[in-house]
């Protein structure tokens, strides 16, 4: 509801004082426009003065809501601006919950992480070459994906560092998927959407045997990484490529890009490995590298 230009008149004159509650009065109502999100992101909390677990918040969010109508944890809660949570906590709230909803504004900015971990936040990759990139999760809406397959395998060589390759195969999986059209509310993935998204993956997964020894650990990634990211658009949530980078996990262990990727593959859900996969990410980490900086940006600590 959007109040707006609401101006309160008395039915007649009165010499008494009076106390109107503006808060509560009945005003006249307009519909805001609204646009659809896509209905299985997630919200987390990144630790500050306590964790905020994302449960937290959509508890704390339908305790400010005024009607019975469900809070949507998928809607953009990082773009939404202090000033605008405190409007609405004016026009809406009760002066308990304003306060309330003023004291989570303030916060908001550190607090809120919005997305699935694989899908909906770009990894720094500096100039490394990788399929295009543009302003919608880090994608560019229109390259023509029939040209996906052959672009995603010349980028995949033995030389590619691993980081490098995950936001490839994280731009791959949204482009395979329209743009993730399953997200949208009342949509599906058509066929066209499959074909892309398994054939690709069937591609990857022939890698595999025609791999030598040096270059077969970096195939079963690209499979395993591919594999989780797709099962977080949703297309398919039988997908299972936590496994997978398990066991690449076996063949270079001393690698934290392999770790940091775990990381990620275990936070939604959460697994207890995730705090093991983080800590063995960070410890290698070495300050100025394309790691260092993505453990900032997409884990928390």
């Amino acid at each position: 509801m959007l109040l707006r230009n609401d101006t309160p008149r008395f039915l007649q004159t009165t010499s008494q004082a009076v106390l109107i509650d503006f808060l509560q009065m009945p005003v006249p109502k307009k519909a805001m426009q609204r646009e659809t999100r896509f209905a299985n992101m997630i919200t987390e909390g990144k630790d500050f003065m306590g964790r905020f677990h994302h449960i937290f918040f959509c508890a704390f969010c339908a305790f400010l809501r005024p009607t019975k109508q469900p809070f949507s944890c998928g809607r953009h809660l990082t773009g939404m601006k202090p000033s605008f949570i405190m409007k609405l906590s004016l026009q809406f709230f009760s002066p308990r919950r304003a306060f309330a909803a003023l004291f989570f504004a303030a916060l908001l900015p550190l607090a809120v992480h919005a997305g699935t971990p694989l899908i909906c936040n770009p990894y720094a990759i500096g100039n490394a070459k990788s399929l295009p990139g543009g302003d919608w999760k880090g994608t560019d809406q229109s390259y023509d994906r029939t040209n996906l397959v052959r672009d995603t395998l010349a980028l995949l060589t033995p030389d590619t560092p691993v980081i490098v390759r995950m936001e490839t195969l994280r731009r791959a999986a949204i482009y395979a998927t329209a743009n993730l059209r399953g997200w949208a509310k009342g949509a599906t993935y058509t066929s066209t959407d499959r074909e892309l998204a398994f054939g690709l993956l069937e591609k990857l997964e022939a890698r595999i045997a025609e791999a030598t020894d040096q270059t077969r650990a970096l195939a079963l990634f690209d499979l395993g990484f591919f594999t989780e990211t797709l099962r977080q658009t949703n297309l398919d949530p039988k997908l299972n490529g936590y496994q997978l980078l398990l066991k690449v996990a076996e063949l270079r262990p001393n690698d934290p890009d392999v770790q940091f990727a775990l990381a990620l593959a275990s936070a939604w859900p959460k697994r207890k490995e995730y705090a093991a996969h983080v800590a063995q990410a960070s410890a290698g980490a070495k300050p100025g590298t394309l790691l260092a900086a993505n453990l900032q940006s997409h884990v928390q600590h």
